[in-house]
């Protein structure tokens, strides 16, 4: 090619032609940008390039030179870019209208889930709120309707519309957003696997297969091998993710103390992996009511309530099971399957009476209310009907009597052992509907086994420690008044009973290879009755001491402590504080049984235990019968504590009597132990936390709903 420049540059002497190679057409521009020079047409001496580009064609065979006129040509090509800027920010102008207009229609994209109505429709397994809103089926006519399906079509519409024009410069929504964090928290598959094949993992596992079967890498039965297909869980909802990961997490609570957290793939420590985990769960999906309206929601829920019970934290596990329930409440799962043309989502019924099981059984412990009425059973559900799962319907019948031990404790007591006897009259007939081969302890648990009938062991004995703690939480209120009136000694038969069958099945699960199964639930029942024997055997013995026969008893129940003593001291680990402080009360009380001096154990959970051994008295007369008197020299009057006005029963002219004969009684200078309720008076926390250090506030309850019913004070044996 032979370019020229302009004819004035041509003419000039100073630029003289240099001698370049033959074959040699391109121009400097060219050259410079290594691209193909080639004239766009023989008449004109510039190339397509320069041409193009607005740039000085000059051949290499002149001098290269700068073009002072390429000032106005930069600035064209500024004014290009700005001019394509302002294009792509009307692109993100137009993108952002068409979400607003899509936002407006959908509660979703404003971020205001509705819980109401969770299900997109109700003709298969949504559930229709106008069918309990008595407002909302003033709308269902033909006058008045709510044109559910043609609001649908227009956000169905509006969506298809704005994914389809704004594909390439669309941003994560916020469920996009939640779902990648929660990706990241995920284990590899082997380290799933590797966490699911520890011997106490398979107590969780084996509930898992039977009613998450979608997460699960090889769903069909109970196999203790499962494991969670991480692959698959990737790209489900992110109340899905959640789920698996809170698996995760209360399979970690019973990894052994001072595992290698290396062998799991965690860089951390299991305690701070397993801090992550609840943190993110907890912030980004069961706080949020639109992720939480669904059966995988809710079982989150479940699951972080099963999580802080575990680890003792026992108020944030109710207020996480109460929060549950209500959103099944709103989603229909406290209604009856058959009620109505709409049916329940599946796993509904499942989930809701664990819920109510775990909400009451809270309750109980920390004195509240409880959140639902009871569970509905069927006109054929009875024990007699063999199609009916008879253990099933064991849990529903004692959850129902729950509430009535939680009603009694909510309201006033001066009929309270009324009630109490009709209670226990329910609990002993539906004790007796079972077999006796169904209430019988298994000698361990197989928990690596391929037997299908080792999760119901495992569901069975929990069960049975069950009945037998709502046994003793029926009739603890009145076990220490058995030696000031005989009608209470069935109380205390009743509540020494349930203890010892308490520790017998905690020492079967202990025995087992659950040794470090993690729940702190289980291990607080055993301390309740290792307290509650404890309590028995430092009973000041009638005038000439113990039958043959009782003394006996004492002797095999204060072995059956030191036996739950040895099993916690072997699974109390440095961290368990819990564990450790109920070691040092076991242990202290029973070195009262058999020493002297005065003891004073301040308890929470429990409450406070003054043991005061003084001088007996000779002139005490013949009585079968040791007297517990009621002490109200330090209670402060009960206009100090407002708000426990309702839990003090109401003084009769009898009860008043049998006070003043018992502080006249020449027993009360005997050796005594007293047991205090924590909120006459109540301690102070900085009090209670002194001797037991390591406790949070948020971890302690007291047991006043079980203890202060028909009493006004402490207790003195």
């Amino acid at each position: 090619m032979s370019a020229r420049p302009t004819s004035v540059a041509l003419a000039d002497e100073e630029h003289r032609k240099k001698r370049v190679r033959k074959g040699t057409k391109s121009c400097w521009e060219c050259k410079r940008r290594k691209v193909k020079c080639q004239l766009s047409s023989e008449n004109v001496s510039v190339c397509s390039g320069c041409l193009s580009r607005g740039t000085t064609c000059i051949s290499q065979e002149y001098p290269e030179e700068h073009d002072s006129s390429g000032g106005p040509q930069i600035g064209e090509r500024l004014g290009r870019i700005e001019l394509t800027l302002d294009k792509l920010m009307a692109k993100l102008d137009q993108y952002d209208e068409q979400e607003n207009a899509t936002k407006i229609h959908t509660p979703e994209s404003m971020g205001t889930g509705d819980v109401l109505s969770p299900f997109p429709s109700t003709t298969s397994t949504g559930y229709d709120s106008a069918t309990t809103a008595p407002i909302l089926s003033l709308f269902d006519n033909s006058v008045l309707g709510r044109r559910e399906k043609e609001n649908e079509f227009i956000i169905s519409k509006l969506k298809s519309n704005g994914e389809k024009s704004s594909k390439q410069c669309r941003p994560l929504t916020k469920v996009e957003r939640i779902r990648d964090v929660l990706i990241e928290l995920l284990p590899s598959q082997e380290a799933t696997n590797k966490l699911c094949s520890f011997n106490d993992s398979w107590l969780l596992m084996h509930s898992l297969s039977q009613h998450s079967p979608q997460i699960m890498l090889q769903p069909t039965g109970f196999n203790p091998n499962h494991s969670f297909n991480i692959p698959g869980i990737g790209k489900e909802s992110p109340a899905t993710i959640a789920q698996t990961l809170l698996y995760v997490a209360v399979c970690l609570q019973q990894v052994p103390h001072g595992f290698d957290a290396s062998q799991l793939g965690i860089n951390t420590s299991i305690q701070a992996r397993t801090d992550k985990i609840i943190s993110t769960v907890s912030g980004l999906v069961t706080s949020d009511d639109e992720l939480v309206a669904c059966i995988q929601g809710l079982e989150c829920l479940m699951l972080l309530g099963l999580f802080h019970m575990n680890a003792g934290n026992l108020r944030r596990s109710w207020l996480t099971f109460r929060r549950g329930m209500n959103i099944g409440q709103l989603m229909g799962l406290h209604r009856r399957e058959d009620f109505g043309s709409t049916t329940l989502p599946p796993g509904g019924i499942h989930l809701w009476r664990s819920l109510m099981q775990a909400d009451r059984y809270l309750s109980l412990l920390l004195g509240m209310p409880a959140g639902a009425g009871d569970c509905i059973i069927l006109s054929h559900e009875t024990f007699s009907n063999p199609n009916v799962n008879h253990d099933l319907l064991f849990i529903k019948k004692i959850t129902n009597l729950a509430g009535g031990i939680i009603e009694r404790n909510q309201t006033e007591h001066i009929h309270a052992f009324a009630t109490t006897q009709e209670l226990d009259e329910k609990l002993e007939s539906i004790g007796r509907e079972m077999p006796p081969s169904w209430w019988e302890i298994p000698d361990q648990f197989e928990t690596i086994s391929e037997k299908t009938n080792s999760a119901a062991k495992f569901d069975r004995i929990m069960s049975q420690i069950y009945y037998f703690q709502l046994q003793s939480f029926l009739h603890l209120p009145f076990m220490v008044r058995a030696d000031t009136e005989r009608r209470y000694e069935y109380s205390k038969f009743a509540c020494m009973k349930s203890s010892r069958e308490c520790i017998s099945r905690y020492l079967a699960i202990r025995r087992s290879g659950a040794a470090s199964f993690c729940c702190r639930v289980i291990d607080f029942g055993a301390f309740t009755a290792c307290v509650t024997l404890l309590l028995n055997i430092l009973e000041i013995p009638p005038v000439g001491g113990d039958t043959t026969l009782v003394q006996d008893q004492k002797r095999s129940d204060r072995e059956l402590v030191e036996t739950v003593l040895g099993v916690m001291s072997e699974c109390a680990s440095a961290e368990d504080v819990m564990a450790i402080q109920s070691v040092e009360v076991i242990k202290t009380l029973l070195t009262s049984t058999s020493t002297s001096g005065n003891l004073r154990l301040t308890i929470p959970y429990f409450g406070t235990i003054s043991i005061a051994r003084t001088p007996k008295s000779s002139t005490a007369p013949n009585i079968t019968q040791s007297t517990p008197s009621i002490n109200t020299t330090d209670q402060p009057p009960l206009n100090n504590t407002p708000a426990l006005m309702d839990m003090t029963p109401r003084a009769t002219a009898q009860a008043q009597n049998e006070f003043v004969t018992a502080l006249n009684c020449p027993w009360a200078a005997q050796p005594k132990v007293s047991f205090k309720s924590s909120q006459f008076p109540p301690l102070e926390l900085e009090q209670q936390f002194e001797e037991w250090p390591g406790l949070h506030a948020d971890n302690t309850m007291f047991f006043d709903s079980l203890l202060n019913t028909d009493l006004e004070a402490n207790w003195y044996l």
